[in-house]
């Protein structure tokens, strides 16, 4: 007898699937075409995968017994192992933006290790086909020309995915993979088909073949990028499938678990409702225990009329029996422990027809519900109790109100007779009263005229100083009035000094720079004269002596050569003639 499962376990399972499940809608979100390898270990699915995922391969180790490996491993492509342990854990994924397609490469119902490994494939699997449009690419190691064991793991697959559906195996893309003879693709094919129909009455159509790589030359001959756009158009000429679940592995286990848990929960629940009632009931009031009757009573409606939507009655059905509980003031520590056996309950409901568990559910509230009844009719008796100790009270409430009605009559006669006497006093004391108020009144009368005597003439004195007041503000305003407009004349021939003083100071700025161009200017034509002056008088010697005998000054010189410009024969002239007046003879050439 295999072990049952334990709530971790099945939590495990539920939280894992999710995962993985929401891990293919994310890679899933554009509602692309899927295309599902699956197969033994040991098949080549996750070479297949890689391969048609872009990696690129190489042998590796020493000859003969060289092994193909990926050249630059990535987290995108899945893990190759040889031997006949499977790597692949969960699925990989790859899109294709080619073919528009999400490759998976799944791990077998076979390949798993334990229990839970196989029921997280199988309720995946289901769970993928369901919501999309997915095509099966079966993958089988065939080194040889003849099917190994006549090809019974592919049978074995089919028999357990589609269990008591009409299937057809043409429908799913045969991968025929590690070929290792001597017939061509074709001639394999064919003879794939021929076996598979002798055997199995079928003629798959769609069956691909990789051959097996033993060198370099090989993987360039068989894993190029032609080979991998004909697979994965291959793969894309088969039928979409559509299945539902057929069976759940396990599922004796998973029943037994909410089976037991369910009469656990329920036997705890009543029987904590059991213990407090017994110690608490006399405790409570007749309204407290009235309201308990009521939530009891909401219990039994609840177990009478089981919905089809066992979850939210099985969890409302908790909530009725906690709220019973409540009403004994005890508070259920346990109730922490129930969500955790809902979420599994919630989880496998969908799958209810498939889980004999479920029936036992309902059973075991059955025999909550006896229990339930046996509660009733003990909350019903002690309300009975309460109901004539009510009645009891409210005669003696009755008789003590009568006595004290008498009492109350006796003591409003008395109050009465005080009252008459007191008016009597009241209306002398009033009369007395009357007189002394007009006296005191005629009086006020008097100081109220003085009074406003004296207002009349307050109201004349502060109308005239408030008049006086005001002539003299009137003419405050008119003194600052006539300095604000000083102030504003100043204000503006300031502003008007300040305009000149800007202006002047822009002209004086103006006159300083053209002093400065001017000199600049003068300096650079000075410069120049001497230049020329001093090429002159290095060129005409006379006139050198003339100069060093300072007959003829470097001024004079400077001078004509200014005024004669570039006209070198008018400053030949001007400086023999220059010459001459200094009693000497030179010739400018």
């Amino acid at each position: 007898m295999q072990a049952k499962f334990n709530e971790q376990e099945l939590l495990y399972i539920i939280n894992t699937h999710s995962k993985l499940f929401n891990m293919f809608k994310d890679q899933n979100s554009k509602q692309t075409q899927v295309i599902i390898l699956i197969g033994q270990t040991g098949a080549g699915k996750s070479t297949l995968f890689n391969f048609l995922s872009g990696a690129e391969f190489e042998m590796n180790g020493p000859e003969p017994r060289q092994s193909l490996c990926i050249k630059e491993n990535s987290q995108q492509f899945a893990l190759i192992k040889g031997g006949m342990k499977s790597v692949t854990k969960s699925p990989n994924y790859y899109f294709s933006q080619q073919f528009n397609s999400l490759l998976i490469d799944f791990p077998g119902f076979q390949d798993t290790d334990g229990k839970i490994d196989q029921v997280l494939t199988q309720l995946l699997f289901y769970q993928i086909m369901k919501s999309a449009n997915v095509r099966i690419v079966y993958v089988v190691k065939h080194p040889e020309t003849q099917f190994n064991n006549r090809g019974t793991s592919l049978q074995e697959f089919i028999s357990k995915t589609f269990q008591g559906e009409n299937f057809d195996m043409s429908q799913i893309c045969l991968m025929l993979n590690c070929y290792n003879d001597k017939l061509s693709d074709e001639n394999l094919i064919t003879n794939v088909q021929s076996q598979l129909e002798r055997v199995y009455n079928c003629r798959p159509q769609n069956i691909c073949v990789i051959r097996k790589i033993k060198n370099k030359q090989e993987i360039e001959q068989y894993l190029n990028s032609q080979k991998r756009s004909y697979l994965f158009q291959q793969f894309l000429r088969s039928h979409p499938l559509v299945i539902s679940p057929q069976y759940i592995h396990e599922s004796e286990q998973i029943g037994q678990y909410l089976s037991e848990q369910s009469e656990q929960i329920l036997e705890q629940l009543c029987s904590t409702l059991e213990k407090n009632l017994n110690d608490n009931l006399k405790k409570l009031t007749y309204e407290q225990v009235y309201n308990l009757e009521e939530s009891l009573k909401q219990i039994s409606v609840f177990l009478n009329n089981q919905q089809k939507d066992t979850v939210n009655w099985f969890q409302e059905l908790i909530n009725q029996f906690e709220k019973s509980i409540a009403l004994l003031n005890f508070q259920n520590k346990k109730c922490q422990n129930y969500s955790n056996f809902m979420t599994i309950y919630n989880f496998f409901a969908q799958l209810s027809e498939f889980i004999p568990g479920f029936e036992m559910i309902r059973n075991n509230c059955i025999f909550a519900q006896q229990r339930s009844e046996n509660t009733m009719r003990i909350v019903k008796g002690q309300i009975d109790i309460l109901q004539k100790q009510q009645q009891n009270l409210y005669e003696e409430q009755e008789k003590m109100k009568q006595y004290q009605l008498r009492v109350l009559a006796d003591e409003q006669q008395k109050k009465e007779a005080n009252l008459k006497l007191q008016a009597q006093q009241s209306y002398q004391q009033v009369a007395i009263l009357q007189q002394a108020t007009q006296n005191d009144l005629q009086s006020q009368i008097t100081s109220k005229n003085l009074i406003q005597n004296e207002r009349d003439n307050l109201i004349l004195k502060n109308t005239t100083l408030q008049q006086n007041n005001q002539k003299q503000v009137d003419e405050k305003n008119r003194q600052l009035k006539r300095k604000q407009e000083d102030y504003s004349t100043y204000q503006q021939q300031l502003q008007e000094f300040s305009n000149d003083q800007r202006i002047k100071e822009n002209e004086i700025k103006q006159l300083n720079e053209n002093l400065y161009k001017f000199q600049s200017q003068s300096a650079s034509e000075n410069e120049k004269l001497e230049n020329k002056l001093n090429e002159i008088l290095a060129n005409h010697k006379q006139l050198a002596d003339l100069v060093d005998e300072e007959r003829i000054k470097k001024d004079e010189l400077m001078a004509l050569i200014k005024s004669s410009g570039e006209d070198q024969e008018k400053l030949r002239k001007r400086v023999e003639c220059l010459a001459r007046e200094r009693n000497s003879s030179c010739q400018l050439i």
